[in-house]
């Protein structure tokens, strides 16, 4: 047999009235910095690759794509010349 379903508890508010203010217990602290994205997207300009760098909580990279090693790899291999621009106007 189906029971039925308990009635949903009433949403809490996520700021107070207006006219009051939180107590100082509910305050977040002052020294918190605020969140960085995680992953953060940077764009490597020597390489021209995008790189993604995953932070821990405290804000040290703990993972990045590609690697600093792969990165370092990219950067000892000769870059191929560009190939000459074709002129297509007729």
């Amino acid at each position: 047999m189906l029971q039925p379903a308990s009635p949903a508890s009433p949403a809490t508010p996520i700021l107070p009235p207006r006219g009051q203010t939180p107590s100082t217990a509910e305050r977040a602290p002052a020294d918190v910095a605020p969140a960085m994205p995680n992953p953060r997207l940077r764009i490597d300009p020597a390489l021209s690759l995008v790189v993604i760098e995953f932070r821990d909580s405290v804000g040290e990279l703990s993972l990045s794509i590609p690697t600093p090693k792969e990165l370092e790899a990219y950067r000892d291999q000769p870059r191929p010349e560009p190939a000459p621009s074709v002129d297509v106007s007729s």
